[in-house]
């Protein structure tokens, strides 16, 4: 395994993982995709890249290429699979929280 496949392989995860869906080059609001899925990703990002660097995955995990590529598939399903739908806490969120009559927000166990 050669350090360019694994940058490359890193870059092409990179670039498959969407937060923000949609954005078709057609579509007036590409920027507007283009510009989100870039801000969202951009922390994840950089974690891939600290625990993925070449050096890491070569030296301290020493990784071939079936593992690698295995790493690469189990991040990509975790990714996937924490993924919520719009709306879906606020259920949650409206359970725990709640106005008091003083207009002050207090948690309630």
């Amino acid at each position: 395994m050669d350090a360019v496949d694994i940058i490359d392989e890193v870059s092409k995860l990179k670039k498959e993982l969407l937060v923000v869906r949609g954005g078709d080059i057609h579509d007036p609001r590409f920027q507007l995709h283009h510009a989100a899925q870039k801000n969202v990703i951009m922390m994840f990002s950089a974690h891939l890249l600290f625990h993925l660097s070449s050096r890491v995955v070569l030296k301290e995990y020493r990784l071939d290429r079936k593992c690698f590529h295995d790493l690469l598939d189990e991040i990509r399903r975790r990714f996937y699979h924490a993924l919520v739908t719009p709306g879906e806490m606020v259920g949650v969120l409206a359970i725990n929280w709640r106005t008091s009559d003083t207009d002050d927000v207090e948690y309630v166990s």
